[in-house]
């Protein structure tokens, strides 16, 4: 019973340095993606702002996250430009490789998957997370996503805005 008093505790003190007042809730939520069939340019709305920060594709061509403005995508490196997984609670920021394009075909099969994002809100660069689960080549889901406010500073990946 103490281990598991201690894990409850563990959990809540995570969940209580996760949020922040400085987080921001990305605007979309449980995007249901049909991968039976090719789509373009679904658009990634990161701040709310009416224009698409990213836009997914899954077509002929592959499976690509395509940074809009010069916004960017972690990848895992510049040859493959494969999407980088992140673990919940790694810190998305400054350190890493980014592109304007990665492939997210190594997230297919992977069930929830998190991606690490670095875009523009106005003239302030900011960092951020987006929650996919794509259990098999038939469907997936853009779950959710977050961003920090604070210009130039990290985000755990996983923490929550309020």
């Amino acid at each position: 019973m103490k281990q598991s008093i201690g894990s409850v505790s563990a959990l809540i003190a995570l969940s209580a340095a996760t949020a922040s007042a400085d987080i921001e809730g990305a605007h979309f939520s449980n995007i249901e993606m049909d991968l039976t069939v090719h789509f373009s340019a679904l658009g990634i709305d990161m701040d709310g702002d009416g224009a698409n920060d990213f836009n997914m594709n899954y077509a002929n061509s592959g499976v690509t996250i395509i940074g809009t403005n010069g916004n960017e995508v972690f990848v895992n490196d510049v040859v493959s430009n494969e999407t980088r997984s992140f673990d919940f609670g790694a810190e998305i920021g400054q350190a890493g490789t980014v592109a304007t394009t990665s492939f997210w075909i190594n997230l297919i099969g992977e069930g929830v998957s998190y991606a690490g994002v670095k875009f523009k809100v106005g003239a302030q660069t900011n960092f951020g997370w987006i929650q996919f689960n794509i259990p098999d080549f038939t469907n997936g889901c853009l779950v959710r996503g977050a961003w920090e406010n604070a210009s130039e500073t990290s985000i755990p990946v996983g923490a929550v805005f309020g």
